[in-house]
């Protein structure tokens, strides 16, 4: 029997049963944190998202969002789990290709998809991740960290204003406002 199957006999809602396959699947420690759970990740955006009024979709698959880079399961699996096709169209979206073994070409091919595509539920998406890890960005190696803040921080601003540039309701959003505050800080504190 699937898990979510047997979980819903449960009488689970499909984000208490998404939030334990999370939990399930991705099991280690944050990058340099050896103290926070990297689930956590998952959960301090989604509250934010679920905060801002998101639809149901892009709240689980803001859960569910580092489940294939993370933990390797295909997009055919989630959809065998009973997820829906959009939400698994805008989890494949923010997750990098693994078979591109280059971690910079990785990013890059990802958010190259995201700009092509104009989908503004996965740049939400991509925006609430990056800004959860700006707040852990200077416990990274020094260039990583800069590459991070400078480099990809910059690219996503971009995105941001060429993309959702009109949608007045992320313009108006606690995770807009955030990601503006988070970023001003990192680059502050990478370039000190």
């Amino acid at each position: 029997m699937k898990f979510i199957e047997k979980e819903m006999k449960k009488w689970k809602s499909l984000e208490e049963i998404t939030k334990e396959l999370v939990k399930k699947s991705i099991k280690w420690k944050r990058k340099g944190m050896t103290y926070t759970n990297n689930y956590g990740h998952s959960f301090n955006v989604y509250d934010l998202l679920v905060k801002d009024w998101y639809d149901e979709d892009i709240c689980i698959a803001w859960l569910l969002h580092d489940i294939i880079e993370d933990w390797w399961h295909t997009e055919q699996q989630l959809l065998d789990l009973w997820y829906n096709a959009r939400v698994v169209s805008l989890v494949v979206a923010c997750s990098h290709n693994p078979s591109i073994e280059d971690s910079y070409k990785r990013r890059e091919n990802m958010m190259k998809k995201i700009k092509e595509s104009k989908n503004e539920d996965a740049l939400i998406i991509k925006i609430a991740d990056f800004t959860d890890n700006l707040q852990t960005a200077h416990l990274l190696k020094e260039d990583k960290s800069q590459t991070f803040v400078l480099k990809k921080g910059p690219y996503l601003m971009d995105l941001k204003n060429n993309i959702l540039w009109d949608n007045k309701y992320f313009n108006q959003s606690n995770i807009n406002n955030l990601f503006y505050d988070k970023w001003i800080d990192a680059k502050l504190l990478s370039t000190q």
